[in-house]
């Protein structure tokens, strides 16, 4: 039957059975795939078409994917967006999809919180609660002048009209144009709605991007150009490329946008490249986004493009920013570190007009989900995790602060770098507090960050699976004397790994290794923590902005010099007491090669470097990145395990047949002159051999 014949039936079906119409839409016909249709395309008009359409999509054509011509009217206007369309998105968004979408209460807008009413066409200030649109976009720098609020002229900003008057970017011309068509009165944009050059309102909003962004009704997203003066496409006509759309034998042919199109989109975009986008993105409740191929909606829940013909059913779409964003109690992931550490992975790679920006890009993310409680990037909760950060590039260079702002070595803010931060269970074995000033560099009083004393949220439904494991390994290390507190004369002998889980048990409960810490470190004993940090470390953070102290054992290590360092095949680069012992490697990954080769190239000799304990570890005897064997610290994994009487391992494993686990001890390499310390780079060690070095407790203050 002629392809013409059969649309012409369905058609007809529609037109004699309208209630049923929804079902007619839902038909689809597979042409095989476009490897298959282009191979018969010499022979056939309509496969001819469907190639020319295929290869006239942005982005690579894929020659296995299917190609499927959905049957429906195409009512798909050529040029200007269907704003009936797009109010019909939100309805559903707001009736069906719950308080995921919804605000569960009206909140309130930050101190000094300043919106544009489209309307009156100028700034007002608000106090009391009202929906809102905010605007995401590049802002670009390409040196010509541009209109944003100063103290010079922000009072002519606040008259009527005033913004009816001046010249405004192209992009908030259009966005204002938006909430117009949208009957939503108020607009948010960056560089309108916060004073430019007053450093202490604009910290205050910028805190407050966590709060402007996920309360905002809907968040405009500019996908094309690569500043502010390109426009929102389809606000006005001469502005939008249309879809193309083939016609042969009456039958008309256009694009659609299945998931991974509509993702190539997003990624080739200037706007999903750039730093503060990011935030704004995953923040916002709702995002409609503005390209030449349509007007896109997405929400928590949903994914759709306006005057798309077709059901998701045959086009598949979801939406590719997870808006899971907030407080951390309140998600649902099964492992907070592996969260974070793919979040800020995909945050350092994007790009800064200025790469001081770094901390205050994400500062909306990190209040959101971490309250206060994180400190130049690091979340308190996870910070035994995050501490052990690497650059991904082997060769990248230190981020050079702006007049003011401090980026310490121990951050991974401090290096321009994609980063990547440990997601692997850790159990942290050093104290760590802040007397520091904060980011906007007032004075904080001492906090302990590691270990955490606050709510554990979602920890507890991951590390279920190594709570007793973590818990024993902590009686051992302090068996070992990595602790200072007095172990438990209970402790001492104990027959098997089930015996001592049940004396942790009956001791400090089920979430046993949060209580052990605590003791082992003597931190619930003196409250002002002064045996760790005293009155002369506490006065040397606070007059180093950025820094944060330490409380650990440590030891004097023998670096080899660095031509050796970097002619040697190993993975893993030996370090070594005075005595010559082999007792610890460098984690060649962790060193930047650059900065290392600035600061030690020129030494003839030995270097020596302290060497501080930060967290435990399991290593099995088989793990992806090799066997650690190689390093040369043993000649016998087995050795390095733990065993009780009954010749069972300590660790994950099962039974005698399951991987054997050797405990590792994560170490961070510091150069310390006059009472600072920078980090050099990371390395590790077996706990058996770190407790038979010469050890030595101490606070240290990384800057």
């Amino acid at each position: 039957m002629r392809l013409k014949h059969i649309l012409e039936c369905v058609l007809l079906g529609e037109e004699l059975h309208p209630q049923e119409q929804n079902k007619f839409g839902k038909i689809h016909l597979c042409f095989g795939t476009l490897r298959e249709v282009r191979q018969r395309s010499n022979t056939c008009v309509i496969c001819q078409g469907l190639v020319q359409l295929a290869d006239s999509c942005p982005g690579d054509s894929e020659e296995d994917s299917e190609v499927i011509l959905g049957v429906g009217p195409v009512t798909y206007s050529e040029a200007l967006i269907d704003w009936v369309d797009v109010a019909s998105s939100l309805h559903a968004c707001e009736t069906q999809h719950g308080d995921k979408c919804n605000r569960a209460s009206r909140p309130q807008h930050p101190p000094g919180f300043r919106l544009i009413d489209v309307t009156e066409g100028c700034l007002v200030s608000v106090s009391q609660f009202c929906n809102y649109a905010a605007l995401s976009y590049v802002w670009g720098t390409n040196g010509k002048p541009c209109l944003e609020a100063t103290t010079h002229n922000i009072r002519d900003l606040e008259k009527r009209g005033s913004l009816h008057k001046m010249s405004i970017p192209a992009t908030i011309r259009d966005a204002m144009m938006v909430c117009t068509k949208m009957a939503i009165r108020y607009l948010w944009v960056d560089r309108l709605c916060i004073v430019q050059d007053q450093g202490y309102e604009k910290g205050i909003q910028i805190n407050a991007m966590g709060t402007i962004y996920s309360n905002s009704y809907i968040t405009l997203v500019g996908l094309e150009g690569s500043d502010v003066s390109y426009g929102l496409p389809g606000v006005f006509k001469e502005e939008r490329s249309c879809r193309r759309v083939l016609r042969i034998q009456d039958i008309v042919l256009t694009e659609l946008y299945p998931h991974h199109r509509y993702k190539r989109l997003v990624e080739r975009s200037a706007w999903d490249t750039r730093g503060w986008t990011y935030q704004e993105a995953l923040l916002s409740k709702r995002l409609l986004l503005f390209s030449h191929s349509g007007l896109f909606y997405e929400c928590f829940t949903s994914c759709d493009l306006s005057g798309e013909p077709f059901p998701q059913l045959i086009v598949p779409r979801w939406p590719l920013f997870n808006k899971d964003i907030g407080p951390a109690e309140s998600r649902n992931e099964w492992d907070p570190s592996k969260f974070f550490s793919n979040l800020i992975h995909r945050y350092t790679k994007r790009v800064f007009s200025y790469e001081s920006d770094i901390l205050r890009a994400i500062s909306g993310i990190l209040n959101s989900t971490y309250g206060h409680d994180h400190y130049f990037g690091h979340p308190f909760p996870i910070f035994d995790n995050v501490i052990l950060w690497k650059a991904e590039a082997a060769v990248h260079q230190e981020r050079i602060p702006a007049s003011g702002a401090v980026f310490p070595s121990w951050s991974w803010a401090s290096v321009n770098s994609a980063i990547i931060t440990n997601s692997t269970p850790v159990q942290g074995i050093a104290v760590w507090a802040t007397a520091s000033s904060d980011s906007d560099f007032r004075l904080q009083p001492l906090k302990i960050v590691s270990p955490w004393l606050g709510p554990l949220y979602n920890e507890r439904k991951y590390s279920t699976l190594f709570e007793s494991h973590f818990s024993q390994l902590l009686i051992m290390a302090w068996k070992g004397g990595c602790f200072s507190g007095k172990l438990p004369d209970e402790l001492n002998d104990v027959a098997s790994w089930d015996q001592l889980k049940l004396l942790i048990k009956e001791r400090w409960g089920n979430n046993g290794r949060h209580h052990i810490i605590q003791d082992a470190q003597g931190l619930r004993e003196n409250i002002g923590y002064n045996d760790k940090f005293s009155s002369e470390h506490v006065s040397k953070a606070r007059s180093s902005p950025g820094a944060i102290m330490v409380y650990t054992q440590s030891l004097q290590l023998r670096l080899m010099p660095s031509r050796e360092l970097y002619s040697s095949s190993d993975k893993h680069i030996k370090l070594y007491t005075k005595a010559g012992q082999a007792v610890a490697f460098l984690d060649k990954t962790s060193v930047n090669k650059d900065w290392f080769l600035s600061r030690y190239g020129d030494e003839k000799s030995s270097i020596y470097l302290d060497v501080l304990a930060l967290s435990l570890e399991f290593s099995p005897s088989i793990r992806p990145d090799g066997d650690l064997e190689l390093s040369g610290l043993t000649r016998s994994f087995n050795k390095m395990s733990y065993r009780d009487p009954h010749g069972h391992y300590l660790g994950p494993g099962i039974g005698f047949y399951e991987p054997h686990y050797a405990p590792i001890v994560n170490l961070i390499v510091v150069d310390s002159h006059d009472g600072l310390s920078k980090r050099v780079a990371l390395a590790k060690t077996y706990l058996k051999i770190w407790v038979e070095a010469n050890r030595k407790f101490g606070t240290f203050v990384l800057v």
